[in-house]
Parts: C-alpha cells; sequence; structure tokens
C-alpha cells in the first residue's frame, strides 16, 4: 500500500507480522503441552505400530520361497544335462531367480578346478514361448575348505514376470569335476503373501502422510495465510517425499510390472532418505541451539553432506534399475557391493554427526522442556539405530540376505517415524479448542489470568467517577 506520496505504508506489513506471531502463540503444538503421561502412552503407542507391522511383515509365511533341488551327475558320461521348472508362477511373485552351486564330496578339502557349461532360460505365457537367456561359462569352479558347496553361479534373476512358467536347462562338461557329485538348483521366488503386505501398507502409509500433511497446513491457515511453526516448516518436505517414496500405487507393479518402476522408486527413494537424514538432524540441532534461526546457514552444511548420501544412494539404487534388464553378474556383483559400501561409509558419518549433536543437546537441555526432549530423543534415536544396525551392519555383511526382515523394518520405523512427527507437531488453538467442565481449571492454570475478563456490571461506579475526574483535570490543564 502507498501513500500520495509514493512512498511505502509499512502498516500492513506490520500488521501481517502481528498476526503471524499472534497466531503462533495461540496456536500451540502437542509435543509442546503434552504431559509425562500422555508422553509415555504415545511413544508405547507409536512402539506397538512398529512391533506389529514388522510381525505382520515377518512372522508368517516368508517374503521369498527359497528352494534347493539336488541333481546327481550321471556314471560313464562327461556330459551332464539337467533342467528345472518353475509353474505356475505370475508378475505377483514380484521375481524369480536361479543360482547353482556344486557338491563336494569331500568336505574339508578345497577345490578350485576348471569348468564348462551353458545354460538356457525358456519362458511361456498363454500365447508364446521365448528364450530368455542363453549363455554359457568357462572359467575356474571354487570351493573352500569347510563348505560341503562351491560359490553359487548365478544365472538368472528376473523382476518383471509377464509369464506364467518358466524351465531352466543347464549342459555341463565335468571332465574335470572329480571332486563333485552333483549339483544344486538354487530357486528363489518372491511369494504373494509379501506382496499383498507391501502393496496394503505402502497404500495406508502414503494416504495418511498426505492427508495428514493437506490437513496441517489447513489448520494452520488464518485470514487466506499459512502460519506455521518453524519445526512445522521442517516436516512438510519429508511428508511429500514419503508419500512419493512409498508409492500407494504399487499394485500397478504388482499385476502389470514394468522396468519403469525401479527407475520411478530409485529418484523417489532418494528424495525421501535424503529429507528423512536432514530432518533428523535438524531436530537435534533445534534442540541443541533452542531459538535458532533456521537460515541457509543452519541448513547448508546438512543439505552439503545428507545431499551426498543421496546421491550415492541414488547411483546405487540406479545401478540396480539398469540391472533389472539383463541378467545378474555370473559369479558376484562386485559393482553393486562396492556402491552399497560407499553409501555405508556415509551413512556411518550421519551416525555419528547425529550422536555429537545428541550429546551436545544432552549437556545444554532446557529442564522446562524435558519432556520435549525425551519424544525428540526417543523418535531420532530409534531412527538412528535402525541405520546403524539395519542398512550399515546387516547389509554389510549381507544378513537377512534371503528374509523380508531388512525391508519391512526400514520401511516400518522410517514411516512410522514420519508419522511420530507429524504427530508431534500437531496443531491445536488454545484459546478454542480446549473446553473444561465448569469448577475446573486446567494445570498451571493461573487466576490472574483472568483479571482482564471482567463483568461491566461488577466494575465499582466510583472507579468510574474517579476515571472522569481525572480527565476534566487533565482538559483544564492543557487550556
Amino acid at each position: 500500500m502507498h501513500d500520495e506520496f509514493g512512498q511505502h505504508d509499512s502498516s500492513d506489513g506490520m500488521q501481517e507480522i502481528q498476526s503471524e506471531e499472534t497466531f503462533i502463540k495461540e496456536t500451540q503444538m502437542w509435543i509442546d503441552s503434552a504431559t509425562l503421561t500422555e508422553n509415555i502412552i504415545s511413544l508405547v503407542g507409536f512402539a506397538a505400530i512398529i512391533i506389529l507391522t514388522i510381525s505382520t511383515g515377518v512372522v508368517g509365511t516368508p517374503a521369498i520361497n527359497f528352494q534347493k533341488s539336488p541333481r546327481n551327475f550321471k556314471a560313464g558320461s562327461n556330459i551332464q544335462k539337467f533342467s528345472f521348472d518353475a509353474a505356475p508362477i505370475s508378475a505377483y511373485n514380484r521375481f524369480i531367480s536361479f543360482d547353482i552351486t556344486l557338491v563336494k564330496k569331500d568336505i574339508n578339502a578345497k577345490v578350485s578346478v576348471p569348468i564348462s557349461f551353458s545354460y538356457q532360460v525358456e519362458c511361456s505365457s498363454h500365447d508364446k514361448t521365448f528364450n530368455k537367456t542363453v549363455k554359457s561359462f568357462n572359467g575356474l569352479v571354487t570351493a573352500p575348505s569347510g563348505q560341503n558347496t562351491s560359490l553359487p553361479f548365478h544365472l538368472f534373476k528376473d523382476p518383471v514376470i509377464d509369464y506364467q512358467s518358466i524351465e531352466l536347462s543347464i549342459t555341463m562338461d565335468n571332465s574335470n569335476l572329480n571332486d563333485f557329485s552333483g549339483i544344486q538348483i538354487i530357486t528363489k521366488l518372491g511369494t504373494h503373501d509379501h506382496t499383498t503386505f507391501q502393496a496394503y501398507f505402502r497404500f495406508v502409509y502414503s494416504i495418511f502422510e498426505i492427508s495428514s500433511m493437506f490437513m496441517l497446513v489447513k489448520r494452520m491457515r488464518k485470514d487466506g495465510r499459512t502460519y506455521l511453526h518453524k519445526e512445522q516448516r521442517m516436516i512438510i518436505p519429508i511428508l511429500v517425499c514419503a508419500f512419493l517414496s512409498n508409492n500407494p500405487f504399487y499394485l500397478l507393479q504388482a499385476y502389470r510390472p514394468s522396468h519403469f518402476f525401479f527407475f520411478i522408486e530409485a529418484i523417489s527413494s532418494t528424495l525421501f532418505e535424503g529429507s528423512l537424514w536432514i530432518t533428523v538432524l535438524n531436530v537435534f540441532d533445534v534442540m541443541r541451539l533452542k531459538n535458532v534461526k533456521l537460515d541457509m546457514n543452519f541448513y547448508l552444511p546438512k543439505l552439503v553432506y545428507c545431499g551426498l548420501i543421496a546421491f550415492a544412494h541414488f547411483i546405487h539404487h540406479m545401478y540396480r534399475a539398469i540391472g533389472t534388464f539383463s541378467d545378474p553378474p555370473i559369479l558376484s556383483d562386485s559393482t553393486g557391493y562396492n556402491l552399497m559400501l560407499f553409501e555405508n561409509l556415509l551413512l556411518a558419518g550421519f551416525v555419528a554427526w547425529s550422536l555429537y549433536i545428541f550429546v551436545q543437546s544432552v549437556l545444554t537441555m532446557d529442564l522446562t522442556e524435558r519432556y520435549k526432549f525425551v519424544m525428540y530423543s526417543a523418535s531420532n534415536l530409534a531412527l538412528v539405530f535402525l541405520v546403524a544396525f539395519v542398512l550399515i551392519f546387516a547389509r554389510t555383511f549381507n544378513l537377512y540376505e534371503d528374509s523380508a526382515a531388512i525391508w519391512v523394518s526400514t520401511f516400518v520405523v522410517e514411516n512410522v517415524y514420519v508419522l511420530m512427527m507429524i504427530y508431534y507437531h500437531w496443531p491445536y488453538e488454545s484459546q478454542h479448542d480446549q473446553t473444561y467442565v465448569e469448577g475446573e481449571q486446567p494445570s498451571g492454570y493461573k487466576q490472574e489470568q483472568i483479571a482482564e475478563i471482567a463483568d461491566p456490571a461488577l466494575i465499582n461506579d466510583d472507579d468510574i467517577d474517579d476515571d472522569d475526574e481525572e480527565e476534566e483535570d487533565e482538559e483544564e490543564e492543557e487550556e
């Protein structure tokens, strides 16, 4: 707004600032006002959600149907032929893979001999039959001492099943394989129950997160403007990224699989992981620095480091997405493993940084905000523990490789963390949303707070006369 001389009138800006400050003060967040009992109930409730959801995804039917089929060498022939078929299968199985190992005659022997074999994978649907893979291998087979089988050969893996049956055929020359009695064909096939688990919980968490974000923004709007606490501004990006990463339309991939899905997943999971780690560091720092200004100086170091983690995550998962178009490396995937190690190394730095800020927060903790500190610490440390044990330790040493434990625990803890953030920062109008039974008063209620709310009928007439006399004296002095 400008006056007649063209000068900017700052009154409107001042009114907006005052309106925002008043609205923010009147609109508290749940974490600022919750009692100790409410905090305990909330933590127990979220812990129960984590335990029950993880149990649903891990306990019961396994995520992967793991089958070993032994085949012995036939005497009197140097050319051995083996076959294995799987039917019926569908896209709802998510993936299928074939590996082979050779079975030793002497478990204590250490064997490394030349081997030569060829193999093909033939797939069939209702209206066609086609070869997925036709390959051969010439190299060494290695069997360490103390193990009954050799190191595996990874023949085939397909995450896009657009057929109903599949058959593996192997032709092997066993002229140099006198130390082995036969082979094992190892088949891994995704189960339907785990696909259903993913489709259901991806949809539920996605809808809850995105609807919570819109409801939060709606509740914090006044006079056509949105006024958010600084903590609320920090969690908006993570809600959007969580929705994209969860992919509520995963069921479409389960029925109509496409390689495109893996590229979208690489991008969306990168955004979510980066925003997740930034949020953890921001929350820890807000606890430590109290009334810190959320400017670029506050965000920049975290954006740089967490952006580096996100970039490593993106390269790793983009490599895996590209790999869906071809068979896996037959011996081992050293490139994929090294990319994972690089990401884990950066995550280890994130864990160290988080714990350092947490210790500093403990040393400078404001006792008046101890309940808030406990809630933030519990949720953040749970996520840091997930990173340290599951994403770093378990993945590095290939623990739980053939189970859903890593994926399910990561998915559940990360999404529950997002729900905890929205729950902690949920607004309520302290002047409007609280109602009290007649005769009761809220905790911390001060009698003098209602002194300003007086009934005009109770105002003393003498007080009014005194005020009038004072006004008359002031007018006489001015004359």
